[in-house]
């Protein structure tokens, strides 16, 4: 799916065969006063590893980076540098270690550990909160020089059981680990542009073909296409998103790792909204679709507003140096 003036992509693809997982009732939010721009949708998943990309157009701020954040289920995979010389960036895999030993390990869709005996229920409320969900920020900036750091930052899926969904409920778990050797990570000093508000927001939603048939988002008999072959239509459509998270620190890990914000420029941030003058939503949507979600029955849909975290410390890997 894409921004709305179709500077940025991101889509999540099959790590083998390459071809892009099906995107549903895609959604625009303009940005507001407090928060940038969102792109979000229905994914529908794949029994197969998956790779998560991003693409920018060569126009879009020339000679700037940005800072791409990546959390999957709420669990970050990687605080990244996405740099203004590179017009595709990729989360292919994420770090773990077991039994003291660093294991590189594939992201794949899996089945969330359910009980039928609510005694035996231990997930925590803000993994459930977050579970089913893809968030990439991406806020525009600066990096200064690196500097060693001795930190591998490992990827913690969610643990604990829910109650039992019917598999309702699904999480990513990891696949295809393969022993690696111990590196050292690279640090970086980010500076975000303006108001260091991010620029846009990509939300995946994720779900198994036959809940989002369930939910009416997609034709009982009929798999839409991707969102690539969609028209956008504008209309006044609520957008779901995942629940405020706090401010509290997470694990994080993926081949390329994040950074530390070292203070704002004094630019107008406005200037980064200038393409976006629309108050209304834009929707991609194939023409069988309703322009109705289907799961709010025409009645008011409760929003909730992601909660961005600025200013925390990550470990971010130079690739050109491994």
């Amino acid at each position: 799916m894409f921004s709305s003036n179709g500077s940025l992509e991101s889509w999540i693809e099959g790590k083998s065969t390459q071809k892009r997982l099906n995107e549903h009732c895609i959604e625009y939010k303009p940005p507001s006063k407090d928060t940038g721009s969102i792109t979000s949708c229905f994914l529908e998943t794949s029994p197969e590893p998956f790779v998560i990309r991003l693409k920018r157009s060569e126009n879009l701020f020339p000679g700037d980076d940005f800072r791409a954040i990546c959390e999957v289920d709420g669990k970050d995979i990687g605080f990244s540098i996405w740099r203004a010389d590179r017009l595709e960036y990729e989360w292919k895999a994420v770090w773990e270690r077991r039994d003291g030993d660093l294991y590189q390990s594939s992201l794949k869709f899996d089945t969330l550990a359910t009980t039928d005996d609510p005694s035996k229920v231990d997930i925590s409320v803000r993994d459930l909160e977050n579970i089913g969900t893809i968030v990439i920020t991406l806020t525009r900036g600066t990096t200064r020089t690196s500097r060693k750091r001795n930190e591998i930052e490992l990827f913690n899926r969610v643990k604990g059981k829910a109650m039992e969904n019917q598999g309702f409920l699904s999480s990513v778990g990891t696949t295809e680990s393969v022993k690696g050797e111990e590196w050292q990570p690279v640090f970086y000093d980010f500076t975000p542009s303006g108001s260091g508000i991010p620029y846009h927001q990509f939300v995946f939603k994720y779900r198994p073909a036959r809940v989002l048939k369930f939910l009416g988002l997609i034709d009982q008999g009929h798999s839409s296409l991707s969102s690539r072959s969609y028209a956008y239509q504008t209309a006044n459509i609520p957008l779901f998103l995942p629940a405020s998270s706090s401010d509290e620190e997470s694990s994080a890990s993926t081949s390329a790792k994040g950074t530390q914000d070292v203070g704002s420029k004094n630019s107008n941030s406005e200037d980064d909204r200038n393409e976006y003058e629309s108050s209304q939503v834009l929707v991609k949507q194939s023409p069988t679709e309703s322009l109705t979600n289907p799961e709010s029955d025409g009645r008011n849909t409760f929003r909730r507003r992601y909660s961005l975290r600025p200013s925390r410390k990550r470990t971010y890997v130079d690739e050109e140096q491994l």
